[in-house]
């Protein structure tokens, strides 16, 4: 009886959100759900974030079209910064299939009440939406960059994450964004900035091994940031990725100067991307740091 029940109450789910979805894309915001309907769903929604369930709750939400819920579990969580990630992660297959943007476009919602990272991560997730928008996604993002290549009295979480965000763009397309992003890495020593920078720059110049790029990314890891020094790591090994470089060393050899684990780390991730798909070349090197003393290389 009970696996009935379960069953039961999944197709009522499934009916429901289907309902929703066919409601949202003819535009049609007179559409009438069943009442009894609308209160199961109700109820199942309450009892997750009741019993602070609050993933089941989110997913629910979001396949629902239920904003009201998605904030109530937001805001009930104990953790604000894993649970918009949580959003994020959820809405990327509604992303790709272009039919549920708005999901994403709510986290702005989030942006006036989230602070630090939860507002860095939630600004990023903007990129998903407008992700190959290359001609828009400058103007699109613009309300939350930095103004005149510095911090602008902004949050800097806000505007890192927005940094991010043109990166994830114009990931692999980065010709019209790129110097952008330079500009502000060049002219800014917020190191919160700088991370999102790094990061967007590196996405932006995937895979090109560009040396100039490589190199000023290499001045914000030498300041020896822990915030600003992880995201320069890992951009270092977009921009690397897949050259088997050995330039690669050369971050080898920084991970062991600095005493920062989140550089470390950063730089970590980074080398591995420099050797992706390059398998028969990375002998020598992963013997190396698998032998190394500090056990996060």
């Amino acid at each position: 009886m009970l696996r009935f029940s379960v069953y039961f109450i999944a197709l009522l789910m499934f009916h429901y959100a289907g309902l929703k979805t066919r409601a949202a894309e003819a535009n049609d915001e007179s559409a009438v759900v069943d009442p009894r309907l609308e209160a199961i769903v109700e109820r199942m929604l309450d009892k997750c974030i009741e019993d602070a369930k609050y993933h089941q709750a989110i997913r629910m939400a979001i396949e629902c079209r239920r904003l009201d819920k998605l904030e109530e579990a937001v805001v009930r969580s104990d953790n604000v910064h894993a649970i918009i990630n949580y959003c994020i992660d959820v809405s990327h297959s509604f992303v790709n299939k272009r039919e549920y943007r708005v999901v994403l476009a709510n986290l702005l919602y989030w942006l006036s009440r989230a602070t630090n990272w939860a507002k860095f991560s939630a600004t990023a997730g903007l990129g998903v939406i407008h992700r190959g928008h290359l001609q828009q996604g400058r103007s699109l993002m613009a309300p939350y960059l930095p103004q005149g290549g510095a911090g602008s009295g902004g949050s800097p979480y806000s505007e890192g994450g927005a940094l991010y965000a043109l990166g994830l763009i114009h990931a692999n397309h980065g010709e019209g964004i790129k110097q952008f992003l330079r500009e502000i890495l060049h002219n800014t020593n917020v190191e919160v900035i700088q991370h999102g920078a790094c990061l967007g720059l590196g996405l932006a110049a995937i895979g090109t091994a560009d040396d100039d790029i490589f190199d000023e990314i290499k001045i914000v890891l030498y300041i020896d940031s822990a915030v600003a020094g992880e995201a320069a790591g890992i951009s270092m090994g977009l921009l690397m990725v897949g050259t088997a470089s050995e330039k690669a060393a050369k971050m080898l050899a920084y991970a062991h100067e600095t005493q920062y684990e989140k550089i470390i780390r950063g730089l970590t991730l980074g080398i591995a991307l420099t050797v992706y798909e390059r398998e028969e070349e990375t002998d020598t090197l992963i013997e190396q740091m698998t032998r190394d003393q500090d056990p996060i290389l």
